[in-house]
Parts: structure tokens; sequence; C-alpha cells
């Protein structure tokens, strides 16, 4: 099973990431829409640990620790804000929205507490942490190939969502199902707190 860690967000956000998409094919050409494919709503998300491929019985020891990373977390905000693409350098490949969110430990550490809590507990079964600092973000588009990476990343860096905010209460083991081009997501649970 490939599996995830995510935050699934409520409808109003969703909605303004649709605006966004639709703000990109706008004033993208023909060729640059070509090169974005977008990220249908119902598999937005925020990730917080992808884990890659599991085995059916390591799922059992995943879903032990994040019962008790659930038992610890306290529902907190984030709110969207700004726009970028990944790489911050080179040919992009991924365009997103930007999510900000508190560090203030009066929330019970917020989305980087509990990320970091996670990233901590799945690396005994040898999920290691990511090497580069988390980023939260939304993504909306992956840009294929490298011809119009440039123009497309100036313009989704031009784009200005809303700073539409939700209060996180929940996070989800997630299966990613490829199907050929398609890929469907499925929660193998979700974790409310």
């Amino acid at each position: 099973m490939r599996l995830f860690i995510g935050i699934y967000l409520d409808e109003a956000l969703l909605n303004e990431a649709t605006i966004a998409q639709e703000e990109l094919k706008a004033v993208l050409n023909s060729k640059q829409r070509a090169a974005l494919r977008f990220i249908k709503q119902h598999r937005m998300h925020i990730t917080l640990k992808f884990l890659g491929d599991v085995e059916a019985e390591t799922c059992v020891h995943i879903e032990k620790r994040l019962i008790e990373i659930q038992n610890g977390a306290a529902p907190f905000s984030l709110t969207l804000s700004g726009s970028g693409c990944f790489p911050a350098r080179g040919p992009a490949s991924i365009a997103w929205l930007g999510i900000s969110a508190s560090k203030d430990s009066s929330e019970a550490g917020g989305l980087y507490g509990l990320q970091a809590n996670i990233e901590e507990q799945m690396s005994p079964l040898g999920y290691p942490p990511a090497f580069q600092s988390y980023i939260p973000h939304l993504t909306i588009g992956y840009i294929q190939g490298r011809k119009y990476a440039e123009e497309i990343r100036n313009r989704v860096e031009a784009l200005t969502p809303k700073p539409l905010t939700q209060t996180v209460r929940s996070f989800s083991l997630v299966e990613s199902k490829l199907s050929g081009e398609n890929v469907g997501h499925q929660i193998l649970r979700n974790f409310e707190f």
C-alpha cells in the first residue's frame, strides 16, 4: 500500500484553491495549460508525512503511533497564505498555495508540532524524517516538462488567494491508489482530536 498522513481541508478553502486554478487557466496560453496538470479538488490535502510503500502488517504499528499522537493533539488554525512552486530554484514541478499556521506552543504545537511529532513517531518504524524543513502547502498542480516551467512559475507566484482560515480537528492515514493516470485516495483511518 502507498500511504501518507495528511489533513483534508474545509469546503471554503478547497473552493478558494479551485478559484486559484481557474485564475491560472485564464492567464496561461493553451500550451502552458497543457503543461500544468491540475489536482482535482477531492484529492487536495496538506501532507504531513509521505510514507510510500507500506506492508499491511506495518499499518497496525503506524496506527498505534498515530493514536498516541492523536491523544496529545489539540485543535489549531491554519490559513491560506500566498503561492509558489517547488523546487524554489530551477525548473518548477509543483504549483502550490501556501499554508500559514502558528508555531505558538499555546496551540499544543499546532500544525508544526503535529508534523514534527509524526516525523518523530514514524522514524523508529523505518520512515526517517524528511531531509528538508517542512513547508506546509496545498498542491494545486504538477508542471510537466521544463519548456513552460518558468512562465508557469511566474503566474503561480502572482496568485493571491483569499486568506481563509480553518480550525483543524483531525488528520488522516490515507492510501493513494494509482490506476493508470488516475490517482485515488482512500482514508484508512481518521484521527480526531
